[in-house]
């Protein structure tokens, strides 16, 4: 069992948190939800997740179109399982913290306007309100990867 210490680290260095948005073609219905996972070369590590936590584990061949390339392997989650992991690693990150922040903002949003007795997000009377929030969260979790850090180390309290 990988330790959520290690864990943090790792996402910190080698993991992405993103908000999707999607649309059914041809319809007005929408939807987000939160993406999040880790790619490395080391095989081992992305099993470990995978078995730990669940989700996706997928292989991306790089090395048989360019021989000196590696394969890519992916671990990856989302929606409510997301959130679930974000949330264990979230006191030991300090680079993704804000990121994870956003996308955890959504999936309450989202868990809070959950379907309830038929009643669907497009029958919503505040739906467009509802929609421009989710939108606003997606825009910030997207400038909030654009930020330069500081090369200095803070060894300050990761609050």
């Amino acid at each position: 069992m990988l330790d959520l210490r290690y864990v943090a680290g790792l996402f910190d260095g080698e993991g992405y948190v993103r908000i999707n948005e999607w649309r059914k073609p041809n319809s007005t219905h929408v939807r987000f939800n939160i993406f999040m996972g880790i790619n490395m070369t080391h095989r081992p590590i992305i099993e470990a997740l995978h078995r730990q936590f669940g989700g996706y584990f997928q292989v991306s061949r790089h090395d048989l179109r360019m021989p000196t390339h590696r394969a890519l392997y992916a671990w990856i989650i989302s929606s409510d399982r997301a959130a679930k992991f974000l949330r264990r690693i979230l006191p030991y990150c300090r680079v993704k913290r804000a990121e994870i922040r956003v996308a955890l903002k959504l999936q309450d949003h989202i868990a809070k306007h959950r379907y309830k007795r038929g009643r669907q997000l497009r029958s919503n009377p505040r739906r467009e309100a509802l929609l421009a929030y989710r939108r606003k969260l997606a825009a910030e979790i997207s400038a909030l990867k654009r930020v330069r850090f500081s090369t200095t180390i803070d060894r300050g309290p990761m609050n």
